[in-house]
């Protein structure tokens, strides 16, 4: 179990954590890291969800499971709607992926403080 939250804590350093390069990257390259990095949060994210769904019993299961449904839903529509305006440019993936990312680890937050609630005596 240590183990484990060594390496959320250490996966969570790293999605916070960047090093601007931007000058020398093409913007499929910035777009490429975007993704990467969106990827690694959702990676983070399941794993909260999945520490907090481990604890949970009975009914609160299911409604973490509608919350959980619900917000992705919500997240999704509220990006589509932030990343309207760059429908034909180039950098809305970029946009896009930067978005999802930060809503993501919001949720991580939320979903680590539920979790550390209930394991907390």
């Amino acid at each position: 179990m240590m183990c484990v939250k060594k390496i959320f804590v250490f996966l969570i350093l790293l999605l916070l954590s960047h090093v601007s390069i931007a000058q020398e990257l093409s913007q499929i390259e910035l777009n490429e890291a975007a993704v990467f990095r969106l990827d690694s949060s959702e990676f983070i994210l399941r794993k909260a969800y999945g520490q907090l769904e481990s604890v949970l019993t009975g009914d609160r299961v299911e409604l973490l499971s509608q919350s959980q449904s619900k917000w992705l839903e919500y997240r999704n529509a509220n990006v589509e709607v932030s990343t309207s305006g760059y429908k034909e440019g180039s950098i809305r993936p970029l946009i896009h992926a930067q978005l999802m990312t930060e809503m993501n680890e919001n949720r991580i937050a939320e979903l680590t403080k539920m979790h550390l609630k209930e394991i907390t005596p």
